[in-house]
């Protein structure tokens, strides 16, 4: 291998083993995120959009109805009251202060009525006596008056001695008049009383500090709340308010906030890193080399990536979705934008992962599948549906066979699944109508899917489908209709290159339809000189036999080029401008080399030999053989039967011998068949005429022009 082979070796390596560990990656975050933290996403208030069920039993403290049970416990200790002496001697302060007021205003030399008494009475902010008690004040004598005074004061320090509470105090005061002296008179008992009460005050008071703490201890001795949650027990029904208690619940068993399980975590990691390397050694090894550019490796990884997290966002805990979900449409596509080989063991691996992603229950946190046939069920459904998907839609070239297919899907899923309800010690019959529904539903969306994202993936990453080559190989596409009109020789060679190609292609296994087209545009570039080329010249009219073999290459070679060129102007896909560039390989322009030769002048063999490069797949060369066996055929004088056998053989021969086949995939038996095939199509298009007898009653020319007719 030399240096350069070495180099493309090892950049498709690098390349195949970063995009399979990189998948592997995504696979793994994609089936092991029910392992992280926060399975719900639940908030206190909300409502839950589904039923939720314990996966185990679990016991736990509340720390929400602990919270509650201690706040009962708080508030029913009442408030720490604490007697307070000071109000005491404040109160009888005010009391005697009260007294001595009143005092100066009986005996003010200044007042000299009752009125003006009664009045500077009424002023006083320190007591408020009823009307009543403010006439007796003034009618008492200074004996009088002392006595009342000393009796109210007698009387409030007796009720202070109580030590009331405030909601004590109209009690209190109501029992005034049990403690006052009897010696008083009615009149000196009413206003002694009314003294009592004015100042009469609470002096029990709440302590705020000794009330906390005496709550804080109660809240201590509370035995904290111990909950216990039976497996299969519901936490949440559908509709519920979450409540705080719930959510409890919920992260108790391991539904919302849950430790990661590393082991299995890293269990789903090796399957996922497993599965993408065993693609990517696949490719490395298996496959052709249509998958070996960047963009086609890309979209191969994206297909497995988004099947994969379509499966997790939709199948888990639900056995019918199960049965639903269209992973035939994931090998549908590869057979359609890449390759049947490739869907097919993407198929088998996908099978393995969407299953386990089906098998596992949400709700429980491990897996549904309880037995050797639940296990095996969907990996069957899923592998065999997906194949024979991928059977009928490849090379298809008319869409009802999409749909042919989505009816074949639904077919092998609905009897793989019967074959398991027939397995099944549990089987219901009326469970075959729902296996029908999601049956046939399955298979319309996997042709669905396959039609919508195969035409959008195919304008993305520049992928030519069958759909692109049909509207090529449409006749009345413009540079076939410039080809028919300018060059019109070389349009009717390629359509003749086109029948042999395609006999050759069915021979050999070869997509029919990519053959066909890359012959139709294969010579597309003798559009622009037309003149040329022989199949466009008159007899006796060749323009190379008045040029130096030099130029005359030079012209010949250059219609590669030429078609190249106008490929690009056209838009082309790069499928068929492969033909265009390969299809003369890297040979010699042997006629005018020999025609140099001849003449002994100094020959320099790059300027007679295309560019190449030679044939990379089996339709290019194909079209390569398929070219030079109808040019040689038509220019032969002599086209028997053996001589054409002999020509085909020749052909081939050469082409093996100068190495134009060493890059494609042909091989010798292919070669073979191919041999065959291009011998019994060519002397189908060479084979003899009879000759029309002349008829007694029609002139020569009528009959010369049947003749012609008929050949045409």
């Amino acid at each position: 291998m030399d240096l350069e082979a070495r180099q493309a070796n090892l950049i498709s390596i690098v390349r195949i083993a970063s995009l399979s560990l990189a998948t592997g990656v995504v696979l793994a975050m994609i089936l092991g995120f029910q392992m992280l933290p926060t399975r719900y996403q639940f908030t206190e208030g909300s409502v839950s959009p589904q039923t939720i069920k314990s996966p185990s039993r679990a016991v736990f403290t509340s720390g929400a109805l602990t919270a509650a049970k201690r706040q009962d416990a708080a508030a029913r200790v009442g408030a720490v009251l604490v007697y307070r002496p000071e109000i005491d001697r404040e109160q009888l302060r005010k009391l005697r202060q009260s007294f001595a007021k009143i005092s100066q205003v009986r005996d003010s030399p200044e007042l000299s009525s009752d009125e003006e008494r009664a009045r500077a009475l009424k002023q006083l902010t320190e007591v408020e006596l009823s009307p009543k008690a403010q006439d007796l004040a003034l009618t008492f004598n200074a004996t009088e008056w002392r006595q009342a005074g000393a009796a109210a004061a007698r009387l409030l320090t007796d009720a202070l001695t109580e030590r009331p509470t405030a909601s004590q105090l109209p009690v209190i005061k109501s029992r005034l008049p049990d403690l006052i002296e009897g010696s008083l008179s009615s009149e000196q008992t009413v206003v002694s009383i009314e003294l009592a009460a004015a100042f009469l005050a609470a002096n029990r008071l709440s302590d705020q500090g000794e009330t906390e703490r005496a709550r804080k201890t109660a809240m201590e001795a509370t035995e904290p709340v111990v909950v216990t949650v039976e497996r299969g027990e519901t936490i949440l029904r559908d509709g519920e308010i979450v409540e705080k208690t719930h959510l409890e619940k919920l992260a108790a068993v391991g539904l919302l906030n849950r430790e990661l399980e590393w082991q299995s975590l890293v269990g789903v990691a090796l399957l996922a890193v497993t599965s993408s390397v065993i693609l990517g050694l696949y490719i490395y090894f298996v496959q052709p080399r249509s998958l070996a550019n960047v963009r086609r490796l890309i979209l191969f990884f994206i297909i497995i990536a988004g099947t994969v997290l379509a499966a997790k966002l939709t199948v888990p805990g639900r056995p019918l979705w199960a049965h639903l979900f269209p992973l035939a449409a994931a090998p549908m596509l590869m057979a359609t934008l890449l390759d049947a080989q490739i869907a097919i063991v993407s198929a088998a691996v996908l099978s393995i992962l969407v299953s386990y992603v089906a098998g596992y229950s949400p709700e429980l946190m491990s897996f549904s599948a309880f037995g050797p046939l639940s296990s095996l069920e969907p990996i069957s459904m899923y592998f065999l549906s997906g194949v024979v998907g991928l059977l009928w839609i490849w090379r298809a070239e008319r869409l009802n066979r999409f749909f042919i297919a989505g009816a074949g899907v639904a077919a092998a899923t609905f009897v793989v699944t019967v074959a398991f309800w027939l397995m099944s010690p549990d089987r219901e019959i009326s469970q075959l109508g729902w296996y029908a529904a999601v049956s046939v539903g399955s298979g319309v969306l996997a042709s669905s899917l396959t039609i919508g994202i195969s035409l959008l993936l195919s304008l993305i990453f520049g992928i030519t489908t069958n759909f692109h080559l049909l509207e090529l190989a449409q006749p009345n596409h413009p540079l076939l209709r410039r080809l028919m009109m300018e060059a019109p020789g070389t349009y009717h060679h390629s359509i003749i290159t086109g029948n042999l190609a395609e006999r050759g292609a069915q021979a050999v296994g070869a997509d029919l339809l990519f053959v066909r087209v890359g012959a139709y545009y294969h010579d597309i570039g003798k559009v622009l000189r037309p003149w040329a080329f022989s199949e466009n010249q008159m007899p006796g009219d060749n323009i190379h036999d008045r040029l130096e073999p030099t130029t005359s290459a030079s012209i010949v070679t250059s219609h590669v080029a030429d078609g190249l060129k106008l490929a690009d102007k056209y838009h082309l896909p790069s499928k068929v401008k492969d033909f265009i560039a390969e299809h003369h390989g890297t040979r010699l322009a042997t006629y005018f080399y020999r025609r140099a030769r001849e003449r002994g002048a100094e020959v320099e063999e790059s300027a007679y030999r295309y560019a190449g490069p030679r044939p990379r797949s089996k339709e290019a060369a194909i079209v390569m053989l398929a070219d030079s066996i109808e040019a040689t055929a038509r220019s032969a004088q002599n086209r028997s039967p053996e001589e054409l056998d002999q020509l085909v053989d020749r052909i081939v021969t050469e082409r093996l011998e100068e190495g134009q086949l060493a890059e494609s995939d042909l091989t010798l038996r292919d070669l073979n068949l191919l041999r065959a095939a291009f011998k019994v199509t060519l002397k189908g298009i060479f084979h003899p005429r009879i000759e029309y007898p002349e008829s007694p009653h029609e002139p020569r020319a009528v009959i010369q022009a049947k003749e012609g007719k008929a050949k045409v």
